[in-house]
This record gives C-alpha cells, sequence and structure tokens, in this order.
C-alpha cells in the first residue's frame, strides 16, 4: 500500500504546529524551572536564616538539605524532559522546512526559509557576521543553550544540596578548616 505524500497546506499546518509546540515546550520549561528555583531559594533562605541565629535543630537541617537535593534532581529530571521534547519538536520542524522548501537557492534556503534544518556552519557565518565587532559577540557566537541550562544550574544546586546534607551527619563530611564563612570582624 502507497503512502500519499502530503499536500503543501498539509505540510504548512505541520510546520505551524511543530513551532507552537517547540515554543510551548520552551515556555513550559521556563515556568516549571522557575517554580524548582522558587522552592530551592525558599529552602536556602529558611536554612541560612535558621544557621544565622544559632538555633538550628539537627533534624530540621538534615531533612532540609534532604528536600533540596530531591528538589535539585526532581528539576534535573524535568528540564531533561523538556529538553527531550524541545528537540522532538525541532526535528519535526526540521523536516517540515526541507519538504515544504526542497528546491530552494542554497543560499537564501538556509538564512531564509530553514532556519532550524539549516547546516550549523551556514547559521554560525550568519550569526557571527552579525555579531562581529559587537559588544561580547564572542560569547554570543559560542551558541549556548538556554534549554539546557536548567539542566546545569539544576546540577549545581544538587552538588551544593548534597554537600550541605553531608555537613549533618556527625563524622561524616566535615567543612574544611579554610573554609571560614564571613567571619566576625
Amino acid at each position: 500500500m502507497s503512502q500519499e505524500q502530503p499536500t503543501a497546506e498539509e505540510l504548512k499546518d505541520a510546520y505551524r504546529i511543530a513551532i507552537a509546540a517547540r515554543d510551548l515546550e520552551i515556555s513550559q520549561l521556563v515556568q516549571r524551572n522557575n517554580f524548582f528555583m522558587v522552592v530551592q531559594g525558599v529552602l536556602l533562605a529558611g536554612l541560612i536564616q535558621a544557621s544565622g541565629n544559632g538555633k538550628i535543630i539537627p533534624i530540621v537541617a538534615f531533612l532540609v538539605c534532604l528536600a533540596g537535593l530531591v528538589v535539585s534532581v526532581l528539576q534535573i529530571l524535568m528540564a531533561a524532559g523538556a529538553k527531550f521534547w524541545q528537540e522532538r519538536w525541532e526535528h519535526a520542524v526540521e523536516t517540515a522546512e526541507a519538504k515544504l522548501f526542497p528546491n530552494a537557492e542554497p543560499a537564501i534556503n538556509a538564512e531564509l526559509f530553514r532556519v532550524f534544518s539549516s547546516p550549523k556552519e551556514t547559521t554560525n557565518a550568519i550569526v557571527e557576521k552579525r555579531m562581529k565587532s559587537k559588544h561580547l559577540g564572542w560569547l554570543v557566537t559560542c551558541r549556548f543553550s538556554p534549554s539546557r541550562l536548567p539542566i546545569h544550574t539544576a546540577l549545581v544546586f544538587a552538588v551544593i544540596w548534597l554537600l550541605l546534607w553531608l555537613c549533618t551527619f556527625r563524622g561524616g563530611f566535615a567543612v574544611p578548616s579554610w573554609i571560614t564563612g564571613f567571619p566576625q570582624c
């Protein structure tokens, strides 16, 4: 049984849907990441406040640090899952672009029509040309992924929470003597 080729209108609809779904995934990632960052901020602020007045209850410190570690791991999983679906929808966009504009002139094809499916070299050249001699342009051309940064941020928080949690154990992880915090002057 042969499969019918999609019409141009069906391809355009698929392209619009893929772009919208990709954008939704990114906006949902931001909203979900903000939730996790607020929760971690509250946990950390509470721990710092309690530690600052010297009246922290050991089991509370233990559980707050453990909760922070768990929240960080959940944030990593959430961000990785969101990145998975963003990549999936970007693939759909690339596929739709390739089918919508198969015969476009290569230079025009890559610069105008194929935003997601143009070769990395072409995209890099376009951005590098635009950013040349602009303040911090070199940093922009490194191509950091905003959708991967929440994963890295959560990993950093997980390490911090793990170290704090280990510090709650008697005879466990000890704070090195060269770490003084903010000594009173």
